[in-house]
């Protein structure tokens, strides 16, 4: 699958946001950088708005197997808490085409300033194994 430009993710997620009587909207962008020995790469991007984020993860070069992700407060470096809790961000399965995508719409909003990062996992049974990491970053 060709590498979508980061903006038209989050393009996507603001097309189903935007409204002119809700809250303040604050877009929130990151690349994902494999997490040694994986490959996965991929992007992220989230709308916060009116007491919901809308979040979604693409990956690539990523095996044939089923991911897991969320958005996390916190950076790669230090994450915190699972946003809105893990059960909320639906499994991605990846095929042989070594990519996937999945979207998620979690309670609460980003706060402006925050730190948060988007985490990628492969699955296997309960165990799971973190392959890829990103933080985001406000937009104006």
């Amino acid at each position: 699958m060709p590498r979508r430009p980061l903006h038209g993710l989050a393009l996507l997620l603001l097309a189903g946001c935007a409204s002119p009587t809700e809250s303040a909207t604050t877009l929130w962008e990151g690349s994902l950088s494999p997490v040694l020995p994986s490959t996965v790469t991929g992007t992220a991007a989230a709308v916060s708005q009116a007491g919901r984020v809308q979040v979604a993860v693409e990956i690539e070069e990523a095996t044939a197997e089923v991911h897991t992700w969320r958005l996390v407060a916190g950076g790669c470096a230090s994450p915190d808490r699972t946003l809105g809790g893990a059960a909320l961000y639906p499994p991605m399965s990846v095929g042989a085409g070594h990519s996937g995508r999945a979207e998620a719409v979690v309670p609460g909003e980003l706060a402006p300033g925050g730190r948060y990062a988007a985490q990628v996992f492969v699955t296997a049974g309960a165990s799971e194994r973190l392959v890829a990491c990103g933080d985001l970053a406000e937009r104006d």
